[in-house]
C-alpha cells in the first residue's frame, strides 16, 4: 500500500508579500474510535468549519470535520471511526485559487448531520418533505424517492443510488400556468407568478391566447427555461402561442437565491372549449445532498 504523505498549504493572498504557512500539525494524547475530541499540539492552526484528514502513518486515515476549538483540542463533528496513536499526522484538505477576486479559498467542510434518521435503504417509492440527517442512504433498484422543497440531505456515511433506483425533484419548482378558455396564464419564475399573456414571465413559459370557440381554436403554452430557454407553444386556430421561457441560471448555479434555483414553469394552454386546455408543467426542483 503507497504511503500518504501530507505536505500541508501555502496560503498566498495576492495583495501582499506575505505568504501565511498552515502547516500540518500531530496528535498530543491517542485518539480512539467513537470519540470526537482530538487533542493537537497547536489549535492556532485550524479553523471552525475546516475539513481535516487524521493519518496514522501507517495507512489508516479518514476525513472529519472540525465543529469548536478549546486550545488545543478540537471537537469534530462526527466520531472518529478508527484509532489514531500518539503523534498521528493531522493536515488540511487543500484550497483552490479564485483568479476572479484573485484570492485562495480553502473549501469549508460540508455538514453531515446528526445521524439521527439512521440508515436508511428504500422500500419502495417515498417522498421526502423536510431535512433528512442518515447514517447512510441505499436507493433501491426500481424505486423512486421524490424531493420536495428546498432542504438538504444529509448523510455521515455511504450514499448510494443503484441502477434503477431514482431520486428526482421533477415538478418540485415553480408552478406551471393555469389554464383559461380565451387567455391562459405565464408559468411562474423567478420573478413570481404571471400574468395572463402569451410573452415570457422572464424564465417562465408564456400562456396560450386564442379568440375564437371551437375545436379548431387552440394555443399551447411557452415552455419554461433555465438553463437553456423554454421551447414556444404550438398553435391550431388561435391568435397567439406562448412564448418559451428565458435562460436565468446555469449550470454552476451561480444565482444562489432560491427563485433562481429551481425551475421555471411552464405557460398554460388555451382552448376555445375549456374543458380541453391543460395547466402548464411545473418546473424541477432542487436536491441539497451533503455526505461523506
Amino acid at each position: 500500500m503507497p504511503i500518504l504523505t501530507l505536505t500541508g498549504i501555502k496560503q498566498d493572498n495576492f495583495i501582499d508579500t506575505a505568504i501565511s504557512e498552515d502547516l500540518m500539525d500531530h496528535l498530543m494524547l491517542e485518539a480512539t474510535i467513537g470519540q470526537s475530541n482530538i487533542t493537537v499540539s497547536n489549535g492556532a492552526l485550524f479553523k471552525v468549519g475546516e475539513m481535516v484528514i487524521i493519518y496514522d502513518g501507517d495507512g489508516t486515515f479518514e476525513t472529519a470535520t472540525i465543529q469548536s476549538i478549546n486550545g488545543n483540542i478540537l471537537t469534530l463533528r462526527t466520531v472518529l471511526l478508527n484509532n489514531y496513536p500518539l503523534g498521528s499526522s493531522i493536515g488540511k484538505f487543500y484550497g483552490v485559487i479564485d483568479t476572479a477576486n484573485k484570492k485562495y479559498t480553502r473549501p469549508i467542510a460540508p455538514d453531515l448531520g446528526t445521524g439521527a434518521d439512521g440508515n436508511f435503504v428504500s422500500s419502495g417509492n417515498a417522498t421526502w418533505s423536510s431535512e433528512k440527517n442518515f447514517q447512510s442512504v441505499i436507493i433501491q433498484n426500481g424505486h423512486t424517492i421524490t424531493v420536495s422543497g428546498n432542504f438538504n440531505i444529509k448523510c455521515r456515511g455511504e450514499f448510494r443510488i443503484e441502477t434503477g433506483g431514482v431520486l428526482t425533484a421533477k415538478g418540485q419548482g415553480h408552478a406551471g400556468g393555469s389554464y383559461a378558455t380565451y387567455y391562459s396564464y405565464q408559468g411562474t419564475s423567478e420573478l413570481g407568478s404571471g400574468t395572463n399573456t402569451y410573452t415570457a414571465n422572464g424564465g417562465g413559459g408564456g400562456g396560450g391566447q386564442c379568440s375564437g370557440t371551437g375545436q379548431n381554436s387552440g394555443a399551447g403554452g411557452g415552455g419554461g427555461g433555465y438553463g437553456s430557454a423554454g421551447g414556444d407553444g404550438s398553435l391550431l386556430g388561435g391568435s397567439q402561442y406562448g412564448r418559451g421561457g428565458g435562460v436565468y441560471n446555469d449550470a454552476g448555479l451561480t444565482n444562489e437565491n432560491i427563485s433562481y434555483r429551481r425551475g421555471a414553469g411552464g405557460g398554460g394552454g388555451c382552448s376555445g372549449i375549456q374543458m380541453q386546455a391543460g395547466y402548464g408543467g411545473a418546473g424541477g426542483g432542487v436536491i441539497n445532498i451533503q455526505t461523506k
